[in-house]
C-alpha cells in the first residue's frame, strides 16, 4: 500500500508539466497569485515558501505544508502600499487545527480590495457610470495528512470571488501538493533534515468569465484562464540545541532553501528563488533571500523589462510560551520593508512595501 501510493504520487508530479493546459492571459490576476505573498517570512526569504511546513501560511504555497501544524494556529497578514495605490487594502486570514497526524484541516481568505471604484460607459459616458466595490478574493479549503512517517500530502479547493463593480463573477480550482521530510544524521546538540516538496496549483485549468458591464460593447462576455503553477522546491534546516547553556531552548536554527516555480499554461513568469533565515535562542530570526523571474515585455523592450530580480530581506519575533513557562502557546511577529519592483524600464520602482504577519499557535 505504501509503494502504491508514493509511486502514484512520482507519477503525478513527473505527468504534471505534460498535461496541455489553456494560455493564461499575463497580467490577468497577477494581484491575486504573484504581486503580494501571504506571508512576511516568504517575502523576506526570496518570496519561496512551497517547502516549508507547520504554518498555515503554506496553503497558499504547497497545501501539504499544514499537515505538521502542532494544535490551533491563527494567521492574519497585512501589506501595503499596491504600488501607487495606498487605499489599496492587501490581507490574508487563516485558521487550521491539526486533529491528528492523518488530518489538518484549514481555512483562510486571501483578498485584495481596492476599494469603491466607477466605471464610465458608452452609454453614459458624462454621467456618473457604474459605480461599486473592487475586491478580489480567494476562500480556501485545505486539507492535509502525514499518511506515512515524515510524507505531508495536501488538497486545496479554492472558491475565487473577482468583485469588478457591477458584477461578481466566480470559479472553483484546485491545488495538490506533496513535502517529504528527510531525516540526517543527529546527536544529542544536532538535528538536521531535508525537505523536498512539489505543488501544482490551478491543476484543473480553471477560468474565470464574467459579462461586460458596458452593454453598448461588441464583447458581451469575457473569459480568461487562470495560471496553472508547478513549484519544485527543497530545504535543508539544521537545529543546535547545546542544554549545556539553555535546558529548554535552541540556541541556533538555520535554514536554506531553493525554489523553482514554472507556469504550464504560459511561456512567463519562470523564476527562481533562494532564501536563508537564522533564528537565535528560538526568539530571533534574520532573514534574506534572492529571486529571479521572466515577464513579458509585451513587445515593448524599450519601454518593459522582460525580468525581475531582487534580494529580499526582514526579520521575525517568536515569544515560545509552551517552552519557557509551560503556556501552551507560540506566538509569532513577521517583517519586512521591501523596494517594490516594476516591470517598466522608463518609471522608478514606487518606493517600499511593508508586510506584516502575526501568528498564534494554541499546542493542545
Amino acid at each position: 500500500m505504501q509503494k502504491t501510493f508514493k509511486l502514484s504520487v512520482f507519477v503525478i508530479i513527473i505527468l504534471f508539466p505534460a498535461i496541455s493546459f489553456g494560455q493564461y492571459n499575463n497580467s490577468s490576476f497577477d494581484d491575486m497569485f504573484f504581486y503580494r505573498l501571504p506571508s512576511a517570512r516568504a517575502e523576506a526569504m526570496g518570496r519561496a515558501y512551497a517547502s516549508i511546513d507547520g504554518d498555515i501560511s503554506t496553503v497558499f504555497f504547497n497545501p501539504a505544508g499544514t499537515a505538521s501544524i502542532k494544535g490551533l494556529e491563527l494567521n492574519a497578514s497585512f501589506a501595503s502600499p499596491y504600488y501607487m495605490a495606498p487605499w489599496v487594502k492587501i490581507n490574508y486570514f487563516g485558521l487550521a487545527y491539526h486533529f491528528n497526524k492523518y488530518l489538518t484541516i484549514g481555512l483562510s481568505r486571501n483578498q485584495v480590495n481596492y476599494g469603491t471604484m466607477l466605471l464610465r460607459t458608452t452609454e453614459n459616458p458624462e454621467g456618473t457610470g457604474v459605480s461599486g466595490i473592487v475586491a478580489h478574493s480567494i476562500y480556501t479549503l485545505n486539507i492535509a495528512s502525514q499518511p506515512i512517517k515524515d510524507l505531508f500530502v495536501g488538497v486545496n479547493t479554492n472558491y475565487m470571488v473577482y468583485n469588478v463593480i457591477s458584477e461578481n463573477p466566480k470559479t472553483l480550482f484546485f491545488d495538490f501538493g506533496v513535502i517529504k521530510k528527510l531525516p540526517l544524521k543527529q546527536n544529542r546538540n544536532f538535528q538536521q533534515s531535508i525537505n523536498v516538496a512539489a505543488n501544482i496549483c490551478n491543476l484543473n485549468n480553471s477560468k474565470m468569465t464574467y459579462k461586460n458591464a458596458d452593454k453598448a460593447a461588441e464583447i458581451t462576455e469575457y473569459s480568461y484562464d487562470l495560471p496553472v503553477i508547478t513549484r519544485y522546491a527543497a530545504n535543508y534546516q539544521l537545529i543546535y540545541k547545546n542544554h549545556l547553556l539553555n535546558d529548554t531552548l535552541n540556541i541556533m536554527e538555520f535554514l536554506a532553501q531553493a525554489e523553482y516555480n514554472d507556469l504550464l499554461n504560459s511561456d512567463y513568469m519562470t523564476s527562481y528563488h533562494f532564501g536563508t533565515e537564522l533564528k537565535l535562542l528560538e526568539i530571533l530570526s534574520l532573514r534574506a533571500g534572492y529571486y529571479h523571474k521572466k515577464i513579458d515585455d509585451f513587445g515593448n523592450p524599450s519601454y518593459q523589462k522582460d525580468n525581475i530580480s531582487s534580494f529580499t530581506y526582514g526579520f521575525g519575533f517568536q515569544l515560545p510560551l509552551y517552552k519557557l513557562i509551560k503556556f501552551p502557546l507560540n506566538i509569532n511577529f513577521d517583517y519586512t520593508s521591501q523596494p517594490e519592483q516594476t516591470n517598466s524600464k522608463i518609471t522608478s520602482d514606487s518606493g517600499d512595501y511593508n508586510s506584516y504577519t502575526f501568528r498564534l499557535n494554541w499546542r493542545f
